[in-house]
C-alpha cells in the first residue's frame, strides 16, 4: 500500500530456475497479464540508423524545403518529424532552436514538413488503424530517463496525474529519472515555452489520446557489449508487464 507497484511479480528473477520470466507468486501472474493484454511491438523504427551508425535515417535531402535540384545532404531525425504543432517554431524561433531543427546539414533536422519520412508515416498509420492503444513505451538511448508529454513545454498535460503515476511505478522498476514537472531539470530541459517539437510522445498524446513514454536507456548511445544489452532487456520486461497491466486502468 505504498502507492508504488508492487515489485514482487516484475523483479525479473528466474526464481525457479527453469530459464524463463518467473514472477512471484508464480508465472501464472504473467501468463494472465499477457493473455488478457492486445501487445504491439514494434522492433525498430529507424534501420537507417542502426545500418549506418547515427541518429537520422539516411533519406536524400534535397535542400531544406525540398526546393533543390541536386542532394544536398542525407537524413531526417525521425523523432522531429511527427506532425503536431509543427509550426510553432516560426512563433517562437530562439525558444525551439529554428535554425537547428530546419537546416539538412543539422544533426536534428526535422525534415521537409510533418510525416515528410515513411518511417514516421508507418508509424502513424499503424496507430491511426489500431484504435486500442492505450499506452506507449518509446526506447531510445541514452541517459536513463524517462520522459512524457509534453516536450514542448513545461506545462501539465491535463492527465498530469496519470502520467506521473504510471511513470513513478516505472521508475520503481528500472530505477531510471523519472522528468515530471516541477523538478528543477525539467524546468531547465523543457522550460515553459520552448523544447522539443516533433517528437512521438506529443504526437500521440496531443493527437491520439495515448499515454506515451520515452525510456533513454543506457549510460552510452550504443553499447556493443551482449552483456550489457541484455541486461537493459531484461531489466524492462517488468516494466513492460506492468504497462501490459495498467493498460487496463486507463
Amino acid at each position: 500500500n505504498d502507492g508504488f507497484v508492487d515489485e514482487d511479480g516484475f523483479d525479473g528473477i528466474d526464481n525457479d530456475n527453469d530459464g524463463r520470466v518467473d514472477e512471484d507468486p508464480s508465472e501464472e501472474r504473467i501468463r494472465s497479464i499477457v493473455d488478457s493484454s492486445e501487445i504491439y511491438v514494434i522492433p525498430m523504427v529507424n534501420p537507417d540508423g542502426v545500418e549506418y551508425n547515427w541518429r537520422k535515417n539516411r533519406a536524400p535531402n534535397y535542400g531544406s524545403f525540398g526546393n533543390k535540384d541536386e542532394i544536398t545532404s542525407f537524413g531526417v531525425d525521425l523523432n522531429r518529424n511527427y506532425d503536431y504543432l509543427w509550426h510553432l517554431p516560426y512563433l517562437l524561433p530562439l525558444n525551439y532552436m529554428l535554425p537547428f531543427i530546419i537546416s539538412d546539414q543539422s544533426w536534428n533536422y526535422r525534415g521537409e514538413h510533418g510525416f515528410s519520412e515513411l518511417e514516421t508515416q508507418s508509424i502513424r498509420d499503424f496507430v491511426v488503424d489500431h484504435t486500442n492503444i492505450k499506452i506507449s513505451l518509446s526506447y531510445h538511448t541514452y541517459s536513463e530517463v524517462i520522459f512524457y508529454p509534453w516536450m514542448h513545454t513545461s506545462l501539465e498535460t491535463p492527465d498530469e496525474e496519470t502520467f506521473i503515476s504510471i511513470g513513478s511505478n516505472i521508475s520503481q522498476i528500472d530505477g531510471y529519472d523519472l522528468r515530471i514537472h516541477g523538478w528543477g531539470d525539467r524546468e531547465y530541459l523543457i522550460p515553459r515555452f520552448g523544447g522539443t517539437i516533433g517528437t512521438s510522445e506529443n504526437w500521440l498524446y496531443g493527437t491520439q489520446g495515448i499515454y506515451s513514454f520515452t525510456m533513454e536507456l543506457c549510460e552510452t548511445r550504443a553499447p556493443t557489449d551482449p552483456e550489457i544489452v541484455y541486461d537493459y532487456c531484461w531489466k524492462h520486461v517488468g516494466v513492460n508487464l506492468y504497462v501490459a497491466q495498467r493498460a487496463h486502468e486507463v
